[in-house]
């Protein structure tokens, strides 16, 4: 006989101060507003330095940059979140992910995107 699947329990929804001011643990989910998602799961297992993934000391927050992800992907442009340490890219399955957790899955940084700052 089979087991009974376990339910997952539902997304918490959160607002959108507590999401801007952790952008790493929070989606936008169309029809469904912020909701919060915790961790990202486990460091990849490249374990590169999150120097690989990090810009100058000198940029901005909200400043636009060149990453460039692993396996031959196209690079993307990626906007430095400062206090958080990671990068928020449009269109992902979070707000955000920190420099290190991008690093230790291979994604590197290239420079700043010239003419989007």
């Amino acid at each position: 006989m089979r087991k009974p699947q376990a339910r997952k329990a539902a997304p918490t929804r959160a607002t959108r101060e507590q999401a801007v001011g952790n952008q790493t643990t929070h989606a936008l989910m169309p029809g469904h507003g912020y909701i919060q998602m915790g961790s990202p799961g486990p460091m990849g297992p490249l374990g590169n330095s999150e120097a690989t993934c990090l810009p100058s000391s000198v940029a901005a927050n909200g400043s636009q940059h060149w990453l460039q992800p692993p396996l031959g992907h196209p690079r993307r442009v990626a906007t430095w979140l400062m206090a958080q340490k990671a990068w928020a890219m449009p269109g992902g399955n979070r707000m955000a992910f920190e420099a290190d957790y991008l690093a230790s899955h291979g994604w590197t940084y290239i420079g700043p995107a010239d003419g989007l700052n």
